[in-house]
């Protein structure tokens, strides 16, 4: 999405995405995708929130004027009436004294307040991450520092993130896991779910990482397979090391 107008649409999507999710017209699957997924995004957690306080403002706006209508419609009226001395209405201020249409305007100037606000915010939504260049680093199991053999990179300037590229000796499960370890035993990243792909002929697994995790340091990459109960039972590991 890196046009402006495709950028624009995305925004607008999300809008009304949100406001049907408010007015609960989602089915009960799509109100599950949006909280699970959609609301992942700090910044759609924010339009949510802002979005919800707008609804309330509105409505308690809508209701304090058709109160004030139906009391006028329900007053009595009398061929004289004398003057009383009353505190003056808060909305004396406004340039019409009838408390309908002071409510009106009232709410009128807190709605385009509102409405302001939101064009902040969303110029302010920072845009879309573009990803940066990708370095690719292919790695064997069985390595490891104790026998010399830790593979050594060096990440170039700029590099968003490293994709390590895990020729798997198993092929008896479905899903795995990788976890990142430094040379110390601490874990840097985690990584779920992940399957063989085929590249040039062979199976392999994808492993992306931030390049920003990664330090001057020596790492381990555990590898599990995942079990039909869900457990996982460890495979390979992998050893490299990141010298400036």
């Amino acid at each position: 999405m890196t046009g402006a107008s495709l950028y624009d649409e995305l925004l607008v999507a999300e809008d009304e995405l949100i406001d049907e999710y408010l007015a609960n017209e989602l089915l009960e699957s799509e109100q599950d995708n949006f909280e699970r997924h959609f609301l992942c995004a700090p910044e759609r957690l924010q339009k949510l929130r802002f979005a919800r306080t707008f609804r309330r403002y509105v409505s308690k706006a809508t209701r304090t004027i058709s109160q004030s209508e139906a009391q006028s419609s329900l007053a009595p009226t009398h061929d004289r009436i004398e003057p009383v001395q009353k505190k003056r209405p808060w909305f004396s201020f406004l340039p019409v004294r009838n408390p309908v249409l002071a409510y009106s305007l009232a709410a009128t100037v807190l709605v385009t307040m509102i409405g302001i606000s939101w064009v902040v915010v969303n110029n302010m939504t920072p845009a879309p991450h573009k990803p940066g260049p990708v370095m690719l680093v292919e790695l064997t199991p069985g390595l490891t520092r104790d026998v010399g053999g830790s593979k050594s990179i060096r990440i170039p300037p700029g590099t968003d993130s490293v994709q390590l590229q895990l020729a798997s000796t198993s092929e008896e499960h479905q899903t795995y896991r990788a976890e990142l370890l430094t040379g110390e035993g601490a874990s840097v990243l985690v990584k779920e779910d992940l399957r063989r792909e085929t590249t040039a002929g062979k199976k392999v697994l994808n492993v992306a990482v931030p390049a920003k995790l990664l330090k001057r340091d020596d790492y381990r990459l555990k590898l599990s397979g995942k079990l039909p109960n869900g457990n996982y039972e460890d495979i390979d590991t992998y050893a490299f090391r990141v010298a400036e």
